[in-house]
């Protein structure tokens, strides 16, 4: 599944506004999610620690089996989410899913193909908004760990130097890397 802060999960919870279960149903709850455990096990699907953790601890602040199930859906999207961003977020940059560099183009032949592509050039207020969106983006993924430090922003400044909009900026970075003829370095 994941690898969850369960106390902030908890601080979650604990903020939700929800009918929290009786002493008797959270231990019929509790009897239910050895059984379904022991399920897992015997079908070679062993919970983490941490996984039983999150069961544990939604269990002992009184979450129902059908609200544990939606609290544990959002925290996946929320990490699904957060890796298709980082992706996007790196490959605008230049890099790989692994903060690898993908090229290293020499800029005035990136500008040469950027000018040389027909779309349509944002205006100067789209402009101004996708930097502070990229910046946006750049604080969230620091501040949940999943970047250790900012990535270089050579690349992405000269897109937004010529207007290009952010949807292409990935695509530019992939064909330099699937056409290093016109990357130089």
């Amino acid at each position: 599944m994941g690898d969850f802060d369960i106390e902030a999960v908890r601080a979650d919870v604990r903020a939700m506004d929800f009918v929290r279960g009786t002493p008797a149903e959270i231990e019929e709850w509790r009897m239910a999610y050895e059984d379904s455990r022991a399920n897992l096990v015997i079908e070679d699907m062993i919970p983490t620690p941490n996984e039983d953790a999150l069961f544990a601890m939604l269990l002992d602040e009184g979450v129902s089996p059908e609200l544990g199930v939606q609290i544990v859906g959002k925290l996946l999207d929320a990490e699904l989410l957060d890796a298709d961003l980082l992706a996007d977020h790196l490959a605008r940059h230049g890099y790989d899913a692994d903060g690898q560099v993908v090229v290293r183009a020499d800029a005035e032949a990136v500008r040469a193909q950027v000018r040389a592509m027909d779309f349509v050039r944002g205006t100067p207020a789209q402009v101004v908004g996708w930097r502070e969106a990229d910046a946006d983006r750049r604080t969230y993924l620091l501040s949940k760990g999943l970047m250790a430090a900012p990535v270089g922003d050579d690349l992405f400044s000269m897109f937004m130097d010529e207007a290009l909009p952010p949807d292409l900026c990935a695509k530019v970075v992939r064909d330099l890397h699937d056409h290093p003829a016109t990357a130089a370095r």
